[in-house]
């Protein structure tokens, strides 16, 4: 972001990798939201929570000849938020949850809690609101896709009030004591028409083979893609990936796609394979089945 600098306590999360049209991954693409500008003019920055976000892509050249960053703003977040926990979406939709209007490493619990949720449209590049959680959710906030789509959200671990002892204070955190609380979220795709079914699929994939997924929806997918298992912590899921595989046949009751190419593409280990429907300019995935890359 222009002017900027660097921003902390944001998310980051990589966008789906789409294959070439000969099957390779040359570009990946990383959506930063929120956080606390931390290198403005003039020094130290602000504690304030902003609004801004931003797309960086890295594109290598297969042929070896080396890669090329480039950055662009996308539409800001509806509301500005220090600490926001971010969830990449079967359909390629990313979320933002939880967070607090300041950073509570400065100001220990003295930020108010941003309850409502965002969702991040890949094709128009803009953030909307979503619904509200129940709880108020700041420091030590996590959220984690869920095998059938949902999205769990929890935590909730404030340093103690202005670093003295765990205090409310009016008009700003309702909560500063530890929360071991849940909750659900269930994304818009969930209500917008039929499920595509995944009937039998491999629980175990090699690098490069196909991929034979029997689904009654062959003929109607708009796209596979093969999502990392979560594994988050303090806000960071290093682990979140999602990889479009390509389709390289379909029959009636089957779809055959192409698995990773190398481990550079898509690292050994547990990953959730999805189907997704295109239902009235809505993807819909299908419940993910659990697989090993292997």
């Amino acid at each position: 972001d222009p002017g900027f600098g660097c921003r902390g306590s944001t998310f980051n999360v990589m966008l789906p990798l789409e294959p070439t049209a000969d099957g390779d991954y040359t570009e990946a693409s990383f959506l930063t939201a929120g956080g606390t500008p931390s290198a403005v003019a003039p020094s130290p920055g602000t504690p304030l929570g902003t609004n801004l976000s931003r797309i960086d892509t890295v594109t290598t050249d297969s042929a070896g000849g080396g890669e090329t960053l480039s950055s662009e703003s996308t539409g800001p977040l509806n509301t500005a938020r220090w600490y926001p926990s971010g969830v990449l979406l079967p359909t390629g939709e990313v979320m933002a949850f939880s967070g607090a209007d300041i950073d509570e490493v400065q100001a220990p619990s003295l930020g108010r809690p941003v309850k409502q949720a965002e969702l991040f449209d890949p094709t128009t590049k803009k953030w909307r609101p979503m619904a509200n959680a129940a709880r108020p959710r700041s420091y030590h906030n996590t959220a984690m896709l869920l095998p059938d789509g949902r999205v769990l959200v929890g935590g909730h671990a404030p340093i103690s009030t202005a670093y003295l002892s765990n205090i409310a204070v009016p008009g700003a955190n309702p909560n500063p004591d530890r929360d071991p609380t849940f909750e659900i979220y269930e994304p818009p795709y969930l209500f917008a028409g039929s499920r595509p079914t995944i009937e039998h699929a491999d629980d175990t994939l090699g690098y490069g083979s196909t991929i034979k997924i029997d689904t009654p929806d062959a003929a109607s997918l708009d796209s596979v893609v093969l999502m990392r298992n979560s594994a988050v912590t303090h806000l960071v899921d290093g682990d979140q990936r999602s990889v479009k595989l390509p389709i390289v046949q379909r029959t009636d009751d089957a779809v055959f796609v192409q698995a990773p190419p190398r481990p550079e593409v898509a690292p050994p280990g547990p990953y959730l394979l999805f189907l997704n429907n295109q239902v009235g300019g809505q993807l819909v995935p299908s419940v993910g089945h659990q697989t090993m890359l292997a």
